[in-house]
């Protein structure tokens, strides 16, 4: 049997919020907000991608730490600077001027919606715990490049804790 990945806890706590978050934003009909998380979500996977290949195939050092250099920013970018505003926007914004105000008006569209209040609380939970984990893996992203500097390129995730 295979030894679990150095990382196995956090993403197995990153993906459990993700499957809450999705299944929340559907079942709340909070697709706007859920939406434009998942697209932030998709900014970083590309270069990640890249980077791993390339981190693979020697003499490709250039390119592997571009594209590393390349998540940093659009990490920072993504997840540290819009992810926290579109949290703030959807949830002291969004859901009490667009939502919840109509919710007790009779024959409104939005009156349904009435039992996403509780709902909401635990979006916000879930929403911000992803947030700190952002920040946890920017940091390790950092010590790693750090790291890679002085000894060299490797996937690190290989690597049994």
């Amino acid at each position: 049997m295979k030894a679990p990945r150095n990382d196995f806890r956090e993403m197995f706590l990153h993906h459990l919020l993700t499957c809450a978050l999705y299944s929340l934003s559907y079942m709340t009909n909070f697709t706007k907000i859920g939406s434009i998380i998942m697209y932030l979500h998709d900014w970083a996977d590309i270069p990640t991608a890249f980077t791993k290949a390339f981190i693979e195939l020697k003499g490709k050092e250039t390119l592997t730490w571009s594209f590393g250099a390349s998540i940093i920013f659009i990490w920072l970018y993504s997840r540290l600077i819009v992810f926290p505003q579109v949290i703030y926007y959807g949830l002291q914004t969004y859901l009490p001027q667009e939502v919840f105000p109509h919710f007790q008006t009779p024959n409104h569209p939005h009156r349904a919606l009435s039992h996403c209040l509780a709902f909401a609380q635990y979006f916000a939970v879930f929403l911000w715990s992803l947030f700190v984990l952002h920040i946890y893996w920017y940091v390790k992203f950092i010590n790693s490049m750090k790291k890679a500097s002085k000894q060299g390129l490797k996937d690190e995730q290989e690597d049994l804790t």
